[in-house]
């Protein structure tokens, strides 16, 4: 029981410190013509409608649909899960 909490505590200090995470991202934005541009922006200038690159080993302190491919997501500080989860993009059709 006490381990339990001790983890628990420390998952919650781990959260803490991702909710202030912030890192550089590449989006893929439109333009007053619809046309995808891609630039780079803080984390903290993600608006929901951003379709962000996904490069291997980042932190993301964000909520994201995986429009395509697959991934393996540590959701340990989230879930309290010691396993990784496979990720599958969403279905298009």
């Amino acid at each position: 029981m006490i381990v339990e909490l001790h983890d628990i505590i420390t998952n919650l200090e781990k959260l803490k410190e991702i909710a202030h995470y912030e890192c550089e991202i590449t989006v893929h934005r439109r333009d007053s013509e619809g046309n995808f541009l891609e630039k780079t922006i803080s984390s903290n200038d993600l608006v929901p409608g951003d379709v962000i690159v996904v490069p291997e080993g980042i932190k993301m302190p964000c909520d994201a649909i995986l429009l395509s491919g697959q991934s393996i997501v540590n959701e340990s500080m989230l879930t309290g899960e010691s396993i990784p989860v496979i990720k599958i993009s969403l279905n298009h059709e």
